[in-house]
């Protein structure tokens, strides 16, 4: 099964979607994710792969956080997104597994760009500036969930 067309179990989904909101509420705000909410994000994520799963859960889930990490080095280099963005798609790659968050941070890129684009061709000034991908992966893992839902 694709990993953006599987329901996640209701702890998980419950526990993504209350960091997405802070994640995104802070981002928006402030221009910054705070390790306060990252680091027991992150710890919880990892808890609940061993929990669920053991050490394989474990493993996965740091996987998960590595693969996160691998896929969004090269736009962090080069200032297209910032620091938070990585760490808070390494607590998303903890909790979703590598295969979700590979698929969920290509498609949200591809959406933060998109915004991007769109404000640029909006704002006064020319130049791009910093749109926050936790409000791209927030829209993708809603989309992906309500498309679970639905009827077949």
């Amino acid at each position: 099964m694709h990993p953006l067309t599987s329901t996640l179990p209701l702890p998980l989904l419950a526990g993504t979607a209350v960091f997405l909101s802070l994640a995104v509420a802070y981002d928006v705000r402030a221009r910054r994710i705070p390790h306060w909410l990252l680091l027991p994000a992150f710890a919880a994520a990892v808890a609940y792969g061993a929990w669920a799963h053991g050490l394989d859960g474990a493993l996965h889930a740091l996987l998960g956080a590595g693969t996160a990490v691998a896929l969004l080095a090269l736009p962090y280099v080069t200032r297209v997104i910032g620091a938070g963005d990585v760490k808070a798609a390494m607590v998303l790659g903890a909790a979703l597994g590598a295969a979700s968050v590979a698929a969920l941070s290509l498609v949200a890129l591809c959406l933060a760009g998109a915004f991007a684009l769109v404000r640029m061709r909006f704002a006064a000034r020319a130049e791009p500036s910093g749109i926050p991908l936790m409000i791209g992966i927030a829209l993708v893992l809603g989309a992906q969930q309500l498309l679970t839902l639905a009827p077949s």
